[in-house]
Formats: C-alpha cells, sequence, structure tokens
C-alpha cells in the first residue's frame, strides 16, 4: 500500500514539476481570424499553479487584436519562474508560430508590447515569429522628383495610409537591395515638428501612388532609388525586465513598432538563431534599436544573430554613468544619472570612481536608495563600506559594476543594411568575433557616452576574425570608420576615462574612407588585420600604449 501511494504521490509531483499547458485549452487556436489575446493571457494565469510549466502555441498565426496600440497591453506575464513559451518550428529550426498585432496605424504612438515578461526567472522564449497587421513602415521607388515633392510607387504588400509621417526615412540601392551610402533622409523629432512638409498622401490609388510636399526630402533623393520609411519611432514590442537566465532562441521579428526587443536589468541572457529581417518586398524592420540591452548583468551570449534593417542600431548594450550630486560625509555620496530610469545597485557590489582620465578606484557598496534630483527620480544614495576617496568631486564619474556585464559575447552574427551602428559596446569583458557587417551606416562603436549617461567606459573587449564591407560612412561621436574607439564627451564633465586592454585582430575590412579610428584609450592591441580598398587604415587618435603589427595590417 505504502508503495503504491509513493508511486501516486511521485506522478504527482512530476506533474506539477513538468507540466505543460496548451494555449488551446483556453480558445486560443491559430489560423482562425479570431482574437487570441485574452486567452493566451488567461492561459498565463494557469501557469500560476505550476512549478516549471511550458506554454505550447501550435503551427500558424495568433492574432492578438489591440484597440488602441498605445494603451492595448499585450500578453504580460509577471513574477512567474520556470516559465517556457514554446511554438513550432520546422526541421530547420525556423519558427513557425507567428504572434500577429492587429492595430489601427496612428501617427508616432509609443507602441505597448505584444509581450512583456517581467521578473520571471529562468525564462524561454522559443519559436517564434512577432509581426503587425499592418506593418509600422512602408516601402517603394521614387519615381518622380521634382524638386519640391516626390512621388514613390509603393512596393504590393507595404502600407499606403493617406495621412502618415515620413520617419526614419533611408533610401536604397534596389539592384542589389542594399543601403544607399548617404546619411538618413529623416530621423524623428524633426518630423514631428515639421508634420506639414514630412506627411504622405495618396497621389494615385491604382498605381500605388503617394506624394511627399518636401524640398527638404526631395533634395535627398532621385528618381529610381528605393524608399523606406516608418510611422513613428517609439516603443518596445518584446519586453523583458529584471529576468535572470533569460533564455530567446529561434524568434524572428519581421515588424516592430520602435525597438524590436529590449532586456532591461537581467542578469544572464542566452540568445540563439535570433532575427530581425524585413519579408517579402518589405525593406525595414522597424525604426529603432533591434534588441537593446540595458543596465543587465550576469553573462551574455549572443549566437548566430541576424539583423538586418533598422533605423537605429542592431544591438546595443549599456548601463548607465553615476554622476556625483553631493558628497554627504566621508562614506556617503549622492548620485545622480540622466533619465529617471532608475535599478538598485546590490550591497557588495562596487562603483568605480575616476580620478581622471588614467586612473581610478572602486569601493564596495554598503546600501543604495533612490531620492529625488531636481524633482526626479534620478538620483540615488550610496554608502560604502569604507571611505571614499578625497579626489572625489561633482566632476567624478561613476561607473555602476551591478550596471555592468560580467561578460558579453557576440559571435557567428550578420548585420547588414542598418542606418546606425551595428553594434554599440558600452560594457566590460567582451568579445565580438566571427561576425559579418555589410552597408552599415556607423561604426561598430566601443566606448562610452558621457553625454547622453550612457555607460560604463569599456574594458577587456576582444574584437577579432569579423569581416566589415561598406560600412562607417557617417560619424557617430563624431569618429567615422569600421571600428571606432571612442567616448562621447559632454560639456558639463572634463573627464573622459580611457578604455583599456582592447585588442582588434584578424578583422578584415573592405571599401570605406576610415578603417579604425582609435582615441580615449590606453593599451590597444592592432594585429594581423586586412584592409581592401581604405583610403586611411588606421587613424590614432587620443590614445597611448597603442601596439599596430605593422606587416599584418597592410595587404
Amino acid at each position: 500500500m505504502k508503495y503504491i501511494i509513493n508511486i501516486i504521490f511521485s506522478f504527482l509531483l512530476s506533474v506539477g514539476v513538468n507540466a505543460q499547458i496548451k494555449v488551446s485549452d483556453f480558445g486560443a487556436f491559430p489560423n482562425d481570424d479570431k482574437d487570441d489575446l485574452k486567452a493566451i493571457q488567461q492561459a498565463v494565469i494557469a501557469l500560476k499553479r505550476e512549478k516549471v510549466k511550458t506554454l505550447i502555441f501550435e503551427k500558424g498565426t495568433y492574432d492578438l487584436f489591440f484597440e488602441d496600440v498605445s494603451k492595448t497591453k499585450g500578453i504580460d506575464i509577471y513574477g512567474q519562474h520556470n516559465v517556457t513559451f514554446l511554438g513550432k518550428k520546422d526541421g530547420n529550426n525556423n519558427p513557425k508560430t507567428t504572434l500577429l498585432r492587429h492595430y489601427k496605424i496612428k501617427n508616432n504612438v509609443w507602441g505597448k508590447s505584444i509581450l512583456q515578461v517581467v521578473g520571471c526567472n529562468n525564462f524561454k522564449l522559443k519559436n517564434f515569429i512577432f509581426d503587425n497587421y499592418p506593418r509600422y513602415s512602408t516601402a517603394g521607388k521614387v519615381v518622380v522628383n521634382s524638386g519640391e515633392s516626390i512621388v514613390v510607387e509603393v512596393f504590393s504588400g507595404n502600407p499606403m495610409v493617406a495621412g502618415t509621417m515620413f520617419y526614419c526615412g533611408n533610401s536604397w540601392d534596389l539592384k542589389d537591395k542594399t543601403l544607399l551610402p548617404v546619411e538618413s533622409i529623416t530621423y524623428g523629432a524633426e518630423v514631428s515638428k515639421n508634420a506639414k512638409e514630412y506627411t504622405w498622401e495618396i497621389y494615385n490609388k491604382d498605381k500605388r501612388e503617394m506624394v511627399l510636399n518636401s524640398p527638404t526630402a526631395a533634395s535627398k533623393v532621385k528618381v529610381g532609388d528605393g524608399l523606406s520609411w516608418h510611422f513613428g519611432y517609439n516603443g518596445i514590442q518584446v519586453s523583458f525586465k529584471q529576468c535572470n537566465n533569460l533564455h530567446v532562441e529561434n524568434v524572428t521579428t519581421y515588424n516592430a513598432i520602435g525597438f524590436g526587443m529590449e532586456a532591461r536589468r537581467c542578469g544572464n541572457i542566452t540568445s540563439k538563431n535570433v532575427r530581425f529581417q524585413a519579408p517579402e518586398n518589405q525593406l525595414a524592420v522597424g525604426s529603432r534599436d533591434a534588441w537593446k540591452i540595458y543596465a543587465s548583468n550576469g553573462n551574455v551570449l549572443m549566437d548566430n544573430m541576424y539583423i538586418e534593417g533598422v533605423r537605429w542600431d542592431g544591438q546595443n548594450v549599456h548601463g548607465s554613468f553615476a554622476f556625483v550630486h553631493e558628497v554627504l560625509d566621508d562614506r556617503t555620496i549622492w548620485f545622480k544619472k540622466k533619465y529617471d530610469a532608475f535599478f538598485n545597485i546590490s550591497k557588495g557590489s562596487s562603483i568605480s570612481l575616476s580620478k581622471d582620465n588614467y586612473t581610478k578606484e572602486s569601493r564596495i557598496v554598503e546600501s543604495c536608495e533612490k531620492r529625488k534630483v531636481d524633482g526626479h527620480f534620478a538620483g540615488f544614495v550610496v554608502r560604502f563600506t569604507e571611505k571614499i576617496p578625497d579626489f572625489v568631486s561633482r566632476e567624478t564619474i561613476g561607473m555602476v559594476s551591478d550596471w555592468n556585464t560580467k561578460s558579453y559575447i557576440l559571435k557567428n552574427s550578420t548585420f547588414k543594411n542598418i542606418a546606425g551602428s551595428a553594434s554599440i559596446l558600452r560594457n566590460s569583458n567582451s568579445v565580438v568575433k566571427n561576425n559579418s557587417f555589410s552597408y552599415i551606416m556607423y561604426p561598430l562603436t566601443i566606448g562610452g557616452s558621457i553625454r547622453e549617461g550612457e555607460g560604463v567606459v569599456p574594458d577587456n573587449v576582444t574584437i577579432s576574425s569579423n569581416i566589415f564591407i561598406n560600412t562607417g560612412w557617417i560619424s557617430r561621436h563624431t569618429k567615422k570608420g569600421a571600428i571606432v574607439l571612442s567616448n562621447w564627451k559632454s560639456e558639463e564633465y572634463e573627464l573622459s576615462p580611457f578604455m583599456r586592454n582592447i585588442r582588434i585582430t584578424n578583422n578584415t575590412i573592405k571599401n570605406g574612407e576610415i578603417g579604425l579610428d582609435i582615441n580615449d584609450a590606453d593599451g590597444v592591441s592592432i594585429l594581423k588585420n586586412k584592409f581592401q580598398n581604405v583610403e586611411k587604415e588606421i587613424v590614432i587618435g587620443n590614445a597611448i600604449n597603442v601596439k599596430v603589427n605593422v606587416k599584418g595590417d597592410y595587404k
């Protein structure tokens, strides 16, 4: 009898530990053109009863109807650990489950997330496609340019909506389907300020032609150019917040409202086979970063990622600088950071305090609490376990280890046709290897942005065995090239702490004005790189202890 009871108990325990729940059990079925949002959310709520659980989605399209894309909540999951969202895939690991958001187009809305995951440790997202209907971008070919206006033939399958605006516009070589090596036609804020000039109207519905009465835009394009643009530039489509041990695998984004993905204050992130790529006749995916990683720590691995057709950066990895607002006593500093977003700093972590551009001292955090600065929650008071250095003043820049990755590896990935930087590294202990970068407007950028408050200034970075083709034709942080080491300085602070221990090895750089532009660094090894059709191969500015292997760096 005791043996039978043990078997029953073990069975019940196993069910609780490894529960699988199907969204179909709650009324969510693919390909039926019905709203599945509420049913999926009910399935998410049902997961709370289990310890380790998998939510099963079938092959096909799940329709999510957003009455107002700026207000309607998508799929939200809070505080549930050990959860897997599992879609279907084919034999080549391509995702076959689509989450399709339906909405009404409005100009420059802040799009709510399709999926938001908050405080969920060991969360896995596998085998999904994220998309919008209609897509929040469009594309076509310039067929008329009068000098005062342009007419564009919108490609089949792309939205053609009167009254939409010309955000984040870019021009393309349609023969090769690549970005033209010019600056973006429009960005964000200036479009909102000049709405009349940057609003599209229908010109000939039967011919799918739209007209833009903008002399500014007309001066930047010619007949025959491809043109892509978006209807806004705000929002986060897939959001992960405060999730430790996050795993994202076989996930594709066809179209995004704002950022494709963001991982904010997460620890230990693994990404495999994640793609941001426009399908069919669409040229661009989204108007912001494909995947932003902010204030995250632990080990981050990005393997076999593909990013094509985003307006700003492919991947931006950064925390925030801690600027000294006031020294309260010999162990306590009232810090401030740019913008309001704040995450706690863990007891036992450290903050490095820059004495000058070359030296810094670290102190261990004993406690941390929020305190407003100038009416905003951009301030925090930190008490340290020992006395702070005598040099600390309002000019001191602090770098928070708790908002910095322990390690970051980007490998075996492809970045193409990005009207921004493919990758921005503002975190230490980073490796970028075996990747391909082509037709990227800005450089691969390594360094802190003191002006924007984005840090840290990274140490211990290796850029190895990558290929760069037609990249870096527009400056970022005042510097231009395929690979740039440079901080973006601020008028408020004289300091610009140097990066240390940077290795740039075995890369191939083809076609460009500048290969490497080295600044704000102490200890750089440039070894065995190859340059083809590059006007200035290596430019060394304000940097010291730079070692260049001359033989390996020329043809």
